[in-house]
């Protein structure tokens, strides 16, 4: 065994030494970014199950357009929420016109603490017809609703 044998098998030798290093390095980081995302899911998931909405009450007189919909809803989950983060539906389309305010100091909310209860100013997009049954849905960041009937 020669010295030129010797330097070849030394060369291989730091080759596969540094894919080795190389191949641990890029598993390290994918199995690193791989545990945080699940870490993620695993929270989201912890606060949807913790979320919980509950409509109390919906005061409709009048079902025209522009008219305002009063929405009670408690929250009855364990997690502080975003009122910014809530989407309203009437008769399964979205309204983007709703205010969440304190039903008792009548103080705007932006965030919605368990066993509280808000009130939704809705304003009505388009006239209802006072003779149908209509649905009211509250949905939350995490996607957990409720929804009730009403009529006027």
């Amino acid at each position: 065994m020669g010295a030129s044998t010797i330097v070849s098998h030394l060369i291989l030798f730091i080759v596969v030494l540094g894919m080795t290093i190389t191949l641990v390095s890029v598993l390290t980081g994918y199995v690193s970014q791989t545990g945080a995302v699940i870490n993620l899911k695993q929270r989201s998931m912890i606060n949807e199950i913790k979320t919980n909405i509950k409509i109390v009450s919906i005061k409709a007189e009048n079902l025209s357009q522009n008219s305002t919909l009063k929405l009670y809803v408690k929250n009855t989950g364990y997690v502080t929420l975003k009122t910014s983060c809530l989407d309203v539906f009437i008769d399964r389309e979205w309204v983007k016109n709703f205010t969440a305010i304190d039903p008792d100091s009548l103080e705007l909310k932006s965030l919605w603490n368990p066993k509280e209860t808000i009130l939704l100013n809705v304003t009505l997009p388009k006239t209802l017809n006072e003779s149908e049954v209509h649905e009211a849905k509250v949905v939350t960041c995490n996607g957990v609703s409720d929804s009730e009937l009403f009529s006027k």
